[in-house]
């Protein structure tokens, strides 16, 4: 009988110990999250408060930029505003952009910048003349009046292709029936900087009896 005395009191002794081990765990781990707010909010308080903070950048003659939270002869102001804080991006969304691949655009050489369009003859017009004169006026923007060398394709009863210097000139005996007229603007050196959309055009000569 001492002996099971002795053991239920061994018992309760280690019982009571254990939960004052936990109890003093679990109080010294509930301080130390407390305490981690505490400096977080610290932390983000003095940020903001930084945030606020007039900075002054100087640029040395060799490029160089120095801040500095004390103006000089030579600094200017530059204020970092809580709003841009609290709207920065977030690491994830950095790193998510930054493994996006960027879609690159080809170059594409002699890429026309201009479009011309023809004032005669229009598309799908129907020219009356008897003698088969239509007359060729393109619509030419300023910027490629000087130094630009201007080509025509013109399909009659077989492809017609000239240069021209103006913009607007006659076509003399063309036959009766569809043609078309296509023209494409280069510079100086060669390059491809305009080009027309093809008009159609139907020429009408009256029979003589």
């Amino acid at each position: 009988m001492p002996s099971n005395k002795v053991f239920n009191n061994t018992h309760k002794l280690y019982a009571s110990v254990s939960l004052s081990v936990l109890f003093i765990l679990c109080t010294t781990k509930a301080l130390s999250s407390e305490n981690a707010e505490e400096k977080s909010a610290s932390g983000v308080e003095k940020l903001l408060s930084t945030a606020e903070t007039p900075f002054y950048q100087t640029i040395l003659p060799n490029g160089t930029i120095q801040f500095s939270d004390t103006p000089t002869a030579l600094s200017t102001p530059v204020v970092m505003e809580q709003q841009r804080l609290n709207s920065m991006p977030s690491l994830t969304q950095n790193l998510v952009t930054a493994q996006q691949p960027q879609t690159q655009v080809a170059h594409v050489p002699n890429t026309p910048i201009h479009r011309l369009e023809f004032v005669t003859p229009a598309n799908q017009v129907t020219v009356r003349n008897n003698h088969g004169t239509v007359e060729v006026n393109l619509s030419l923007p300023p910027v490629l009046v000087q130094n630009t060398q201007l080509v025509f394709t013109v399909n009659v009863s077989n492809i017609l292709t000239f240069t021209a210097n103006k913009p607007r000139f006659n076509i003399e005996n063309i036959p009766r029936g569809t043609h078309t007229i296509f023209v494409q603007a280069h510079d100086k050196n060669g390059k491809l900087i305009a080009k027309s959309l093809t008009s159609t055009f139907f020429m009408h000569r009256a029979r003589v009896k």
